[in-house]
């Protein structure tokens, strides 16, 4: 390890950030966007260090410098570790001497608990944070289910007495209860991509509708059941679907049953996209659609608000009542409501499909009115 930190002319609050993945990976979704949207959001408030794994999701190499700190865009000092060692962390926090110690994500072992159990042997007396990014939410702890909860069972028996949890919902935070693991709890929101801007999506044709989803290929983001809502679903449809796949034999099945589909509906995978070229991407979109089995917030969800995209989801994100707004559908996931829902975009003409393009940019414009980011994020790590 080679330290090479940054200097301060004033000092500021140290935040040492501890998550599975960081940019330049990208193929692990919403978790490394919530840590680089919080660096890159808070930067000129706190010096921010990060430690992260030096591979992406898939186990491909970032291609940066590892074992060492490299600067991210002049925001933070983050040290990509090869090898997953005790040493190192103990280490790197007895070297930093954070105020601050996030932990991004539970169900990790190089970023939860070496974190956890080397804060407390180097006696620091950093606030410590945890952000579970809906890894607590019911419908999650739900897949693998015996082996998280042996995990559970180890991790409190590792949880400082200062330590805070921090939810983007209330939702989630009461799903957490359930659990009863000790600590204070904070309800922070997450920070979303504001580089973005807001624009407006294309407009669609009549009785035709072009569908959107860039998210990991998995069981929690319900590819499979909008694939079944398709098969009796009235007028064209057009289906791009973008991300990596996490589950291959998920994405089987998906694609057997893709392969059953009438001929009014095309289903098109276009493999992984960079965060950069999301907005591109669905800007050739009218609607996005994902029906996840559980989200604390949903990156892809907000910015195909910005972008101007109603939204079908579940009724299981933080996105609620989007009919009533006339930005989207958050869907039961049991039953027919998701090809109702297909159907009514697709009826829709082009001057009531305007409003509702309108009514999904409100979503996103209120969030970022409402959520006073710097102010929680400054109670947060105060």
């Amino acid at each position: 390890m080679r330290p090479c930190m940054r200097r301060c002319i004033m000092e500021r609050p140290k935040v040492l950030l501890f998550t599975e993945y960081f940019a330049p990976a990208y193929k692990g979704g919403g978790p490394i966007q919530s840590c680089v949207n919080l660096v890159r959001y808070l930067a000129q408030a706190y010096d921010f260090y990060v430690v992260c794994q030096a591979f992406d999701l898939d186990k491909s190499p970032l291609g940066v410098p590892f074992e060492e700190w490299v600067d991210f865009e002049g925001k933070a000092q983050v040290f990509y570790g090869e090898e997953q060692k005790y040493s190192d962390i103990k280490a790197i926090i007895d070297q930093v001497k954070p105020d601050v110690v996030y932990v991004n994500g539970v169900f990790n072992l190089f970023t939860t608990l070496f974190p956890l159990l080397s804060n407390r042997k180097v006696g620091s007396q950093a606030k410590v944070i945890i952000a579970p990014r809906g890894m607590l939410q019911l419908n999650s702890l739900k897949i693998k289910r015996l082996k998280k909860r042996l995990y559970l069972e180890v991790l409190k028996q590792l949880l400082p007495k200062n330590l805070m949890w921090q939810f983007t919902t209330q939702q989630e935070q009461l799903e957490f209860r359930t659990l009863r693991l000790q600590g204070l709890q904070s309800i922070v929101g997450n920070v979303p991509n504001i580089s973005i801007g807001f624009s407006k999506g294309q407009m669609k044709s009549s009785e035709a509708i072009k569908l959107v989803t860039v998210a990991l290929i998995s069981p929690m983001k319900n590819h499979l059941l909008v694939i079944e809502a398709l098969k009796n679903v009235k007028g064209n449809v057009q289906w791009d679907i973008y991300g990596p796949v996490k589950d291959s034999q998920y994405w089987n099945s998906c694609q057997e049953t893709i392969n059953r589909l009438p001929k009014n509906i095309i289903v098109n995978y276009h493999g992984e996209v960079k965060p950069t070229r999301i907005g591109e991407v669905l800007k050739k979109a009218n609607v996005y659609i994902q029906p996840s089995q559980s989200e604390n917030f949903g990156h892809s969800l907000f910015e195909a608000f910005a972008n101007g995209l109603p939204v079908i989801s579940s009724n299981q994100t933080p996105w609620r009542n989007l009919k009533e707004k006339k930005a989207g559908w958050d869907v039961v996931l049991e039953g027919n409501e998701l090809q109702i829902a297909i159907e009514e975009a697709i009826s829709m003409d082009s001057e009531t499909f305007g409003i509702w393009q309108k009514g999904a940019r409100a979503v996103a414009e209120q969030y970022m009115s409402e959520a006073n980011l710097k102010e929680e994020y400054g109670r947060l790590f105060g």
